[in-house]
């Protein structure tokens, strides 16, 4: 999912329709502090803000998604960049700056770049011979099809986009946008599918980091 955070703006407005009209599910927001919110609440990959917003500018709103949601790939767009605004675009992690003062194509291929680099526009997703059809909702293991559930095929994509990072269990289920799971059952849960997942590709990847959580180690 991607979110987009703005208000009147025409370049934002342009880069919405473009993201409108491929594949992806996009939302839009005007509140920097609902964008926070709903990052925290639901399933979002990438997250393009315009820096001048209400209440707060987008680099810093950039920042508190980061902070809680740390593999959400954030954009930030601006009519002019300049040394201050980068600087702390550095110390919020953006990954990205688009110039809206610059080519529209030029702005366009960058942001496109920075989905490809992330994975958040390809169609396969692989580690360690194991490889997921984003699209199809498939799997596979050194060229054997795998039978996955569909909220097995979410556990098994979230963990390969953030391979080699520990992700505790409620990081997990939030990140999964599972509101229906109490807090009390989430490791639960947790444990529960990643046992399957164990079952269906082996123990090799999927390891315990105790007292934490667990990891997709490549």
């Amino acid at each position: 999912m991607i979110l987009t955070v703005y208000g009147a703006c025409e370049g934002m407005n342009r880069i919405y329709h473009k993201l409108s009209h491929t594949s992806y599910d996009v939302h839009r927001l005007k509140d920097p502090l609902d964008a926070i919110a709903y990052c925290i609440n639901h399933s979002v990959t990438l997250v393009i803000a315009y820096d001048d917003l209400e209440f707060m500018k987008g680099v810093q709103m950039l920042g508190a998604i980061k902070a809680v949601r740390p593999y959400i790939c954030t954009i930030l767009c601006t009519s002019q960049v300049k040394d201050t605004l980068e600087m702390n675009a550095l110390t919020a992690k953006v990954d990205t700056i688009v110039d809206l003062s610059r080519s529209e194509t030029l702005n366009w291929e960058k942001i496109k770049r920075t989905m490809t680099i992330r994975n958040l526009g390809t169609r396969y997703i692989e580690s360690d011979g194991v490889c997921l059809n984003v699209h199809s909702h498939t799997v596979t293991k050194e060229g054997q099809e795998i039978s996955l559930t569909i909220r097995e095929f979410e556990f098994l994509e979230f963990f390969i986009r953030n391979k080699n990072r520990v992700l505790s269990r409620h990081e997990i289920i939030r990140a999964l946008n599972d509101t229906s799971i109490s807090e009390k059952d989430e490791g639960r849960t947790v444990d529960v599918h990643i046992k399957r997942l164990r079952d269906k590709l082996g123990r090799k990847n999927l390891v315990t980091v105790r007292g934490v959580g667990y990891k997709w180690k490549e």
